[in-house]
């Protein structure tokens, strides 16, 4: 096998390729409802009730001011609200508006036409794989042990 077709099924290439193609695909679609990617990470996160910024910061990865910036415009645009809890007055909890639900379910359904387009040529069964070995990768190494 040449170093050529070596590199063009490397699993790492191929692997950033695709996901670079997903990504700019489903950028677009959440760019056509008014979000980023990661604000709609936050509306899912705030599906099933509300959270604490620390918490947003904690599942999400991110530094706390980012998530503040994040959250910034989409309180602003009325789809999360954030109140002060009364027993902690430094603590802030983000829940998912009416319209924050709204939206989520729309955006939601782009992802989910992205994505059936993505993976057309996978059968149900490959597709489940495919989520299966994405999962197991980004598991942390410690946790494969």
């Amino acid at each position: 096998m040449s170093i050529l077709e070596e590199h063009e099924s490397s699993p790492g290439l191929l692997l950033a390729l695709l996901g670079y193609d997903a990504m700019r695909r489903l950028r677009a679609a959440h760019d056509a409802h008014g979000l980023k990617p990661r604000q709609f990470q936050i509306l899912g996160l705030l599906e099933h009730g509300g959270l604490s910024q620390r918490e947003l910061n904690d599942r999400m990865g991110l530094d706390p001011s980012l998530v503040v910036a994040l959250l910034n415009p989409l309180e602003a645009d009325g789809f999360v609200s954030r109140e002060r809890d009364p027993a902690d007055r430094r603590r802030h909890t983000v829940s998912l508006t009416p319209a924050g639900a709204t939206l989520l379910v729309a955006a939601g359904e782009a992802q989910r036409a992205v994505e059936d387009d993505l993976f057309a040529a996978l059968d149900t069964q490959q597709r489940e794989q495919l989520r299966a070995l994405l999962l197991a990768l980004n598991q942390p190494a410690s946790d494969c042990a």
